[in-house]
């Protein structure tokens, strides 16, 4: 018989809060609805028109000293549907040799589990009648896979944010496949950038000069090889790779624009990055590297998100 907290677990993955229309209302009510079966105090704020933030409380005996919150976000990334075995959206719970279960549904780590681990330890807590000193309070935020700059941003500047008066927080994580937590520090900076480059174009036939293309090659002959610098640099260091991530940089190449046919050469050529600099970099000298490093190839940058240094 499947466990009252996995159909709980399971009713969330099937809410298709998708990008780019997640479904944000039918998420907050599934909230809501399991804050009042807690006992929860719950209150929903909106302060950007269809991006709901929930918040949870449960009051300590002293709620005058700082609060515990507890993060996560609602939102998740896009499907390839052809990729999968089994629909996305239907939080398929499949048995395992052993008799155990997997449960397969885009969000299952990033990070609706999360969340629910949040839930049912709340449940467990108001069942046993047990008090803590402090307030703890749990949100569920959207808009984190597209920056948050329309989720915790606004709402960690807003008055009602203030109102929680948090001294410790804990964000996004990942479930322990054994007994042991683990603390993940060196948090990165996000920084999804897009190079475009114009150029001259004509037929595919010709050897024609100062193409868009040849201005944005060296970008990504670049930035691809810092990503191959910091990869072999995590791999030299001492410990689990994981939990040196926040040592290093990243670079992926994500998305690759232009062209209308093969033999026609693209006037403009676009290449977007997502970059994610360690908080050993110093942040402005990395922005600066990145608009020298367009401005020498005459393409122009554009910062999807940028982050203000410390």
């Amino acid at each position: 018989m499947e466990p009252a907290s996995v159909t709980r677990f399971r009713e969330y993955l099937k809410i298709e809060t998708v990008h780019p229309t997640p479904d944000y209302q039918k998420c907050t009510e599934f909230l809501v609805q399991q804050a009042e079966e807690i006992g929860l105090e719950c209150k929903v704020v909106e302060l950007i028109k269809g991006k709901p933030v929930v918040i949870m409380k449960l009051e300590g005996t002293d709620p005058s000293l700082p609060g515990i919150l507890l993060n996560s976000h609602t939102d998740v990334v896009p499907v390839y549907r052809e990729k999968w075995n089994y629909e996305p959206f239907e939080a398929k719970r499949v048995e395992i040799e052993g008799g155990d279960h997997r449960i397969y549904a885009r969000g299952s780590q990033d990070m609706k589990v999360t969340g629910s681990l949040y839930l049912e330890a709340f449940r467990e807590i108001k069942a046993s009648g047990k008090k803590f000193l402090r307030n703890i309070y749990s949100t569920f935020v959207p808009d984190e896979e597209i920056y948050s700059i329309e989720g915790m941003m606004p709402f960690s500047k807003s008055q009602e944010f203030k109102d929680m008066n948090i001294g410790f927080g804990i964000d996004e994580g990942a479930p322990s496949m054994n007994t042991n937590t683990y603390y993940f520090t060196s948090e990165r900076t996000t920084c999804p950038v897009k190079f475009t480059a114009h150029g001259n174009t004509g037929h595919g036939s010709q050897f024609i000069e100062g193409t868009a293309i040849e201005k944005l090659l060296p970008i990504i002959n670049e930035l691809s090889q810092l990503r191959v610098d910091e990869k072999a640099r995590l791999h030299t260091m001492d410990g689990n790779p994981l939990l040196n991530q926040g040592s290093v940089t990243s670079a992926n190449l994500t998305i690759l624009e232009g062209g209308k046919q093969p033999n026609v050469v693209p006037a403009t050529y676009s290449a977007t990055f997502d970059l994610r600099v360690s908080p050993l970099r110093n942040l402005d000298e990395f922005y600066k590297y990145l608009e020298d490093l367009a401005a020498t190839n005459d393409c122009e940058i554009e910062f999807h998100y940028r982050d203000e240094s410390d």
